[in-house]
C-alpha cells in the first residue's frame, strides 16, 4: 500500500540503521548509502572445530587449504603455527574482540562498523575464534595475531 512505500521512501532521510516493518515480514532498513529490503533470518548459532578442509557454515561454503606461495594481497591467509589449539568456527558473540592488522585491539561490533558491514550480517558472519578473542573474520579479515610473516612455515588460505 502507499503507506508502506512512504515509511520506506522515509528512511532517505533517516540515520543509518533506522528499519521500518512491512507486510510479509519484509524488513526495509538505511545500511549507509542505500535502502535494502530482506526478510529477517535467525540466528545460527553454529559451531564447527576449526579443520583443513572444504564445510558449510550457516548456509554457506568455507574453505581453509593449506598453500606454498600465496599473493597475499589476494586473499586470507594465516600462519597454521599461530593459530592456538582449540579455536572453532561460529558466530560473533557480545564481548568479542579483534586485533586489526597493523595492531590496535577493538570490539568486534566496532570493527564491524568501521568496515561498514551491514547490521543485518553481522550477526551469522563465520569467525574463526578462541574464547572471545577473533582471529580471522571469513570472507573480511585477519587478526594481526595470526598474520602470515617471515617465520611462517605453513600458510592456510580462508576462502
Amino acid at each position: 500500500e502507499k503507506t508502506h512505500v512512504d515509511d520506506a521512501y522515509s528512511l532517505a532521510f533517516k540515520q543509518n540503521g533506522a528499519s521500518v516493518n512491512l507486510p510479509k515480514e519484509i524488513i526495509a532498513v538505511r545500511e549507509y548509502d542505500h535502502i535494502t529490503f530482506y526478510k529477517e533470518q535467525k540466528k545460527e548459532d553454529e559451531v564447527l572445530s576449526f579443520a583443513i578442509g572444504s564445510t558449510i557454515f550457516n548456509g554457506k561454503a568455507l574453505d581453509v587449504k593449506q598453500v606454498t606461495s600465496p599473493d597475499l594481497k589476494k586473499g586470507l591467509f594465516i600462519d597454521l603455527d599461530k593459530l592456538p589449539d582449540g579455536a572453532i568456527i561460529r558466530t560473533p558473540k557480545d564481548g568479542d574482540t579483534f586485533t586489526k592488522f597493523g595492531g590496535g585491539t577493538k570490539k568486534l561490533c566496532d570493527y564491524l562498523t568501521d568496515k561498514k558491514v551491514p547490521i543485518r550480517l553481522r550477526k551469522n558472519l563465520p569467525v574463526l575464534a578462541i574464547d572471545n578473542t577473533v582471529l580471522a573474520i571469513f570472507g573480511l579479515a585477519v587478526s594481526d595475531k595470526v598474520k602470515v610473516d617471515d617465520t611462517t612455515k605453513t600458510i592456510l588460505q580462508l576462502v
